[in-house]
């Protein structure tokens, strides 16, 4: 009789830690929360940030920005020799380049997924404005960062770093 009691307890008290472990997860119609969120701005960061350390740092710290692009294509200025560069910015600088929009495209994809994942997503979305401003803000980013790929400035950075 003991044995079953203490058997009965010890079954109620794995019950009720599966259901708060229910209870905890966010239910399928809820918004991501603001550390999701947060987390999904970090990533878009360390995308970024390589490319401004090894490629935008150096144009802009050389003064090639007062060139002509296609000056700048032409193979004469050398980014392996600009001093105050280390190879591993450099190396920053060239893994960025296919890394950053394809970052961008896949945070862009889970945003979109996270914000509209179900029915009632416009009700969800208006009953959340400040959630629903960063992840605007998120998105915009990341379509900014894909439109950037195809600009001039880019195409000529690009050949430059990898010259």
């Amino acid at each position: 009789m003991r044995r079953s009691h203490e058997e009965l307890a010890r079954r109620s008290a794995q019950r009720s830690e599966s259901q708060s472990r229910i209870a905890s997860r966010p239910t399928p119609g809820e918004l991501p929360t603001a550390r999701v969120i947060l987390l999904l701005y970090g990533v878009i960061a360390l995308a970024v940030l390589p490319y401004v350390v090894g490629v935008l740092a150096p144009y802009y710290a050389h003064d090639l920005d007062e060139l002509p692009y296609s000056e700048l294509t032409s193979g004469r200025h050398d980014p392996k020799w600009l001093t105050g560069t280390s190879d591993i910015s450099r190396l920053a600088g060239y893994v960025s380049l296919p890394l950053m929009p394809l970052t961008a495209l896949g945070v862009l994809a889970l945003v979109l997924h996270l914000a509209v994942r179900e029915d009632g997503a416009r009700r969800r979305l208006s009953r959340s404005p400040g959630k629903t401003a960063t992840l605007g803000a998120l998105v915009l980013m990341c379509l900014t960062i894909c439109a950037y790929q195809f600009t001039a400035m880019e195409n000529a950075l690009s050949t430059w770093i990898l010259d």
